[in-house]
């Protein structure tokens, strides 16, 4: 078991945290691109920051503080010009990389003191790609954007689906890299939701854990697995996903997905945000329009 303080150092993705600080060296999947075809603006949370997205009239993306520098106005209440956001308040205008464009009255009022030179709105990058929208928070220069293997599929099907966890990310790693929870809570369980007495789903003999590179793969032995899912010789077993940092994948026959839970960059604390019944909590999917159904062959089955 960890302590309070290893869990808080684990789970804490604010400013100045240690883990924070890492996972700022990534790009983070912070909305779906559909999602900003009809509402230009988002308020979004990420690693304990604030913020707002928006998509101008240009086709710009920009990610900038939740408050207006000038009297902290919201930001999400602003509205999109050919070049960045606009303020509500008093119409400041800012662009992608936070620089300030426009004061109106200011520049009417004291042209010469050219203060909009002297502001600057927190700002980070933004990219799209593969229907997704990242952010990169950490300090220059930022990394390439990653381009997995199915990114570059020219005519493979992407469904997005987003929704709000309330946990932390640490949470949600744990549980995606958890193989025993599977047998008992998304197979016996849900038999025993049914009314189904059995038969139960094969039990775990041995679970262990490859440390490389880019994270770690986890394997499994089930006793009396079914053949696709028969490892063999331990030495030999290959069933199991590869946790890459900061986001666990998983192949398949005919899919691949990619487990990128937007709660591990919102939590600023070891525990989980306070829910109840009322909670906000949004789910949205949208398709890559240049993309059709593809059938895989030949990947390999992975549990």
């Amino acid at each position: 078991m960890l302590t309070e303080e290893e869990n808080r150092t684990f789970a804490a993705v604010g400013p100045g945290t240690l883990m924070g600080e890492l996972m700022r060296r990534y790009w983070m999947p912070v909305a779906a691109e559909t999602e900003m075809d009809d509402t230009p603006i988002k308020p979004v949370r990420v690693m304990g920051e604030d913020l707002t997205l928006y998509k101008d009239k240009s086709g710009n993306y920009g990610l900038v503080d939740r408050h207006c520098p000038h009297r902290r106005a919201d930001m999400s209440y602003g509205f999109v010009e050919d070049c960045g956001l606009r303020c509500s308040y008093h119409g400041w205008l800012f662009d992608e990389s936070g620089r300030c464009l426009q004061q109106p009255f200011e520049d009417i009022a004291h042209p010469e003191a050219r203060f909009k030179d002297r502001v600057h709105i927190k700002a980070y990058p933004v990219e799209a790609k593969a229907g997704l929208l990242w952010a990169y928070l950490g300090p220059a220069p930022a990394p390439l954007v990653p381009t997995w293997e199915p990114f570059t599929w020219p005519n493979g099907f992407v469904q997005i689906v987003m929704t709000e966890i309330p946990c932390n990310w640490f949470q949600c790693q744990e549980n995606s890299i958890d193989p025993v929870h599977v047998e008992w809570q998304h197979s016996n369980w849900t038999q025993y939701l049914k009314g189904l007495e059995g038969p139960r789903t094969p039990t775990h003999l041995r679970v262990g854990f490859d440390e490389f590179e880019y994270g770690f793969q986890y394997r499994r032995i089930l006793e009396a697995a079914p053949s696709r899912t028969s490892c063999g010789p331990w030495a030999a077993c290959a069933c199991g996903r590869t946790p890459s940092l900061p986001a666990p994948t998983s192949s398949g026959a005919s899919l691949w997905t990619t487990a990128l839970p937007s709660a591990w960059a919102g939590s600023t604390t070891a525990c989980p945000a306070r829910w109840s019944p009322t909670s906000r909590t949004a789910s949205r999917t949208g398709t890559a329009r240049s993309r059709t159904p593809r059938r895989v062959a030949g990947s390999p089955a992975t549990s």
